[in-house]
């Protein structure tokens, strides 16, 4: 209210008289005037609560608020001037209007226009076309005459409207000329007849206000107007002035549009629907104001002077928008109790489904309103079943919970609900109506509504293809402690129901798999069944061809011939969660699921016992169904062995011919790889594409290959990993073998074609070498080697020893020219001999060597292995001295250990050679 109570409330308006005698003065001089008045916009907006009470675009809805400004101005040579009342709008209320000039206020006056039902007199001009009446004559004289009776035409020629009979010539068609000046008066053949016919008359109101009282608006707001008012005003322009104010949209808006029938349907005023004739006018005065000034001046010539009128007017325009309309509508996925989306990706449900639906009332800037739009929104109908429900006023994230669903948050706008609902037993589309009443600064000023239609339609999923391999990639043991994967292809959910058109398949519609139910059997090589059993499975994951990913080293086996698919446009995505053991993909496409199956050692025997196990994917309990059985397939364990640890470690051989970790070596890295010289092999990968036809299997296979050629590094003097067996090659040595036992015919089946039509479980029995590269290094220099391990049958854990110790103590003992070096593998088997500084030739090396010395002298011995290591002994004449230490013999002396095993072998075999010769 400061606007009100600093500016004072009389004005003083300029008025330069026009007096008519101004024509009288001796000198004739031309008065010019020129007026101008113009909207000034204002740069910021109507607050409450620091809340803007109007749109950032400028719009306003029902209770919205804005101030106004027009500044006018007129020339000094005017010889009167005057500001106009200010044209209102019938949807404003004005809470002030007021005039500046000169430094001082006032209020100012205010035009209204309303269009408003009248009861009007209508003027109907017929035609007489005949004129009788009946005279009789009278005793004593006289006569007596009846009332005279007209014949007029069926229509009048003319009828016009009580406010409309000063028009000048509209009576023209029924009058004729008086005299020759112009003068009319109604023709003689013309009657009026009365009538009274309801129509719109536009009707003036006029008043002013000044100052209203208006408590919605903040007193900073109030002090940013007023100041913008005296900046703009009170610059010492003369000859100028403003009219300025504060309006507010009315609650209720009337439309632009208005007919007399609705009008009177209002007022609850009946009418003749025949006589009277519905009539409609726009009004445009509503979504504007408008300011006018007028000025005068005179223009003289031949010693007369006239007087002329100039005018401006300046209109501010302003755009309500509708505060009635509809209600829009999402669906959010809701999470089911296994945290998987309860929506198919085409928006429909399944029975059972828990439907999200988020109801937003089509209000425009709503969320920018939040301090002053507000909205009252409620469910009023619905077909569905309530889990919850929650609004917001304002910008909320709100939380759905319940009995059948996970929780989940939800961001939503002001006026916004968000509701969860399901159906058990109605299929089509259901009915959920909602209506959000808008207010603004707590007066209602609108309603808007609207259903929402969720579709809910059948679960009847189809699974059109399905295969099982091994997971090479987690490099187990052996194939049992390795899990399976069961690859599915999925085609979508039929359709059919109701309000859902025909039953064809829907491929954007989901599948759930709640449980995979498994029986195992073992049978021996002969098929028959020795035992079977409800095994305890468990899905240790689930992937969709999104998620998975071929490595590069499992590329680079597939044969450039080859159709092999790695691109898939839209894949459909998986979901798994672990703890119940539930999976889900959301529309038509392929998933791998990888199975753990509780096998003992004992059931999988090599060369013994086979283990298959049957595995039923189901949906329990979903889809509005008990049980739905979505496929099964089978998957045997292959035999042999499918990893084996490999552990490199720096070693020295200490005083004592004990080893010790030598921390000043480090393995720099190990490469393995399949040994290809001289030797015709089929990789894994082959063998497994030539097993698929359909290319997403094939790659979804590949994924669960390990590296076919792992390269790691390490920075340690120990190291520990896997060595693959199975994954890299199958060695045709594996053939040889077979053939030479005549079991095949080299002329039969081709090597290739025999291999390729093996089981997995017989493939993966073939050889297997490996080339194992690795360097190392220490403080003085770096080495690297190659060793090969493997064969038919890599059942133990391989290790190898480097050393690469310039110090190591040797193992020796000595008898005149003859020197024996034990055979220690923590310095390695192979290895030269130097006596005195030089390699000396005059050896034999088998476990261990025999050094022939060119004499009985002392001799300074040493050796040196693979790996540059040393291992030496100074001025050998006997052997070497070692204490004896009762807990570590078996450290101590591994060559006397090896020597005392052989000779009970050698033992072994004499003896079993004898018997069976004394047997025969």
């Amino acid at each position: 209210m400061k606007l009100f109570l600093l500016l004072v409330i009389v004005l003083s308006v300029v008025f330069v008289s026009s007096d008519s005698a101004y024509a009288k003065h001796t000198v004739l001089t031309d008065r010019d005037c020129s007026v101008n008045v113009s909207q000034i916009p204002i740069p910021f907006q109507v607050t409450w609560n620091d809340n803007p009470r109007s749109n950032p675009d400028g719009s306003l809805y029902p209770g919205d608020a804005f101030h106004f400004l027009y500044k006018y101005s007129y020339s000094d040579t005017c010889t009167s001037f005057a500001v106009q009342p200010l044209v209102g709008s019938a949807n404003l209320e004005l809470k002030s209007a007021l005039l500046f000039s000169d430094g001082n206020t006032k209020p100012q006056s205010i035009i209204l226009y309303h269009w408003v039902p009248k009861n009007i007199q209508i003027s109907n001009f017929y035609k007489i076309l005949s004129v009788h009446q009946d005279c009789i004559g009278l005793k004593g004289g006289g006569s007596a005459c009846s009332e005279v009776q007209y014949t007029l035409s069926e229509n009048p020629v003319l009828s016009v409207r009580q406010d409309q009979m000063n028009i000048p010539g509209i009576l023209d068609p029924v009058s004729v000329d008086v005299d020759k000046y112009g003068s009319k008066r109604l023709a003689d053949n013309i009657k009026i007849l009365y009538t009274y016919q309801w129509h719109l008359l536009q009707v003036k109101e006029s008043y002013s206000i000044g100052v209203d009282k208006h408590t919605t608006e903040d007193a900073s707001s109030v002090d940013s107007f007023v100041n913008f008012v005296k900046q703009v005003c009170s610059d010492g322009t003369k000859y100028a002035g403003c009219v300025f104010g504060h309006a507010e949209v009315k609650p209720e808006v009337a439309e632009k549009k208005i007919c007399l029938f609705d009008e009177l349907d209002k007022m609850k005023i009946s009418y003749d629907g025949i006589k009277e004739k519905d009539e409609c006018v726009s009004d445009d005065s509503k979504d504007n104001i408008i300011q006018s000034v007028r000025g005068t001046g005179t223009h003289c010539s031949d010693k007369r002077c006239k007087s002329f009128t100039v005018t401006s007017d300046s209109m501010m325009g302003f755009f309500i928008l509708p505060s009635f309309g509809g209600v829009s509508f999402l669906y959010p996925a809701i999470p089911d109790l296994d945290n998987f989306d309860s929506k198919n990706n085409d928006g429909t449900y399944y029975l059972d489904d828990a439907i999200g639906i988020h109801s937003m009332p089509d209000v425009k800037w709503k969320n920018k309103r939040t301090g002053t739009i507000s909205f009252e929104s409620k469910i009023v109908s619905s077909d569905l079943q309530q889990i919850d429900f929650a609004g917001c006023e304002g910008l909320c994230t709100v939380l759905q919970q319940g009995k059948t669903i996970s929780p989940s948050y939800h961001d939503i706008g002001n006026g916004d609900t968000i509701s969860t609902h399901f159906t058990s037993d109605s299929l089509g589309f259901a009915h959920v109506s909602y209506v959000s009443k808008m207010y603004n600064i707590g007066k209602y000023v609108g309603k808007y509504s609207g259903t929402a239609t969720p579709l809910v339609v059948i679960y009847e999923p189809k699974i059109s293809d399905s295969d099982t391999w091994v997971r090479l990639a987690d490099a187990k043991y052996q194939s049992f402690e390795d899990r399976y994967a069961i690859a599915v292809k999925y085609d979508g959910s039929f359709g059919g129901g109701i309000d859902d058109g025909n039953s064809t398949i829907r491929t954007e519609r989901r599948m759930k798999v709640t449980d995979i139910s498994n029986v195992s059997f073992m049978s021996n090589p002969f098929g028959v069944v020795l035992s079977d059993w409800k095994s305890n499975a468990t899905i240790s994951d689930a992937q969709g061809l999104a998620d998975l990913h071929v490595l590069d080293s499992v590329y680079s086996y597939i044969p450039k011939d080859a159709k092999f698919v790695d691109v898939f446009p839209n894949p459909a995505k998986v979901k798994f969660n672990s703890t119940s053991q539930s999976l889900q993909i959301d529309s038509a496409g392929y998933m791998r699921i990888l199975r753990s199956l509780d096998v003992s050692k004992e059931k999988i025997e090599r060369y013994n016992n086979n283990v298959t196990a049957y595995d039923t994917l189901e949906s329990r309990n979903f889809g509005g169904k008990q049980i739905t059985y979505l496929g099964n397939d089978y998957y045997d364990f292959p035999w042999g062995y499918f990893s084996v640890p490999l552990n490199v470690t720096a070693f020295l051989v200490d005083e004592k011919f004990q080893p010790q970790i030598d921390n000043t070596a480090r393995i720099d890295f190990i490469d393995i790889a399949e040994t290809k010289k001289d030797v015709d092999f089929l990789s894994t990968v082959e063998f497994y594409l030539d097993k698929h036809v359909d290319d997403k299997f094939a790659f979804m296979h590949m994924a669960d290959m390990y590296d076919m050629n792992p390269k790691k590094s390490f920075d340690s003097s120990s190291v520990l990993l896997l060595i693959n067996k199975t994954g890299a090659s199958y060695d045709f040595r594996s053939y040889q073998a077979i053939q030479k036992n005549n079991v095949i015919s080299d002329a039969i089946v081709p090597p290739r074609d025999y291999v390729m039509n093996l089981p997995a479980r017989q493939f993966f029995l073939g050889y297997s070498y490996y080339d194992v590269e690795i360097q190392a290094h220490n403080q003085i220099f770096s080495k690297t080697n190659t060793i090969q391990i493997g064969g038919a049958d890599i059942s133990e854990s391989e290790r190898f020893r480097v050393n690469m110790n310039q110090d190591n103590f040797l193992d020796i003992g000595r008898s005149d020219d003859v020197a024996v070096i034990g055979e220690n593998v923590y310095f390695g088997k192979e290895y030269d001999v130097f006596v005195n500084g030089k390699k000396h030739y005059n050896v034999i090396c088998d476990f261990g060597c025999i050094v022939f010395l060119p004499d009985s002298n002392p001799a300074d011995i040493s050796i040196k292995n693979m790996w540059g290591g040393v291992a030496s002994a100074k001025n050998v004449t006997g052997p070497q001295h070692v204490e004896y230490d009762p807990d570590a013999w078996i450290d101590v002396a591994p060559m006397r250990l090896f020597w005392i095993a052989s000779g009970l072998g050698i033992f072994y075999v004499v003896y079993r050679i004898l018997r069976m010769h004394f047997r025969k």
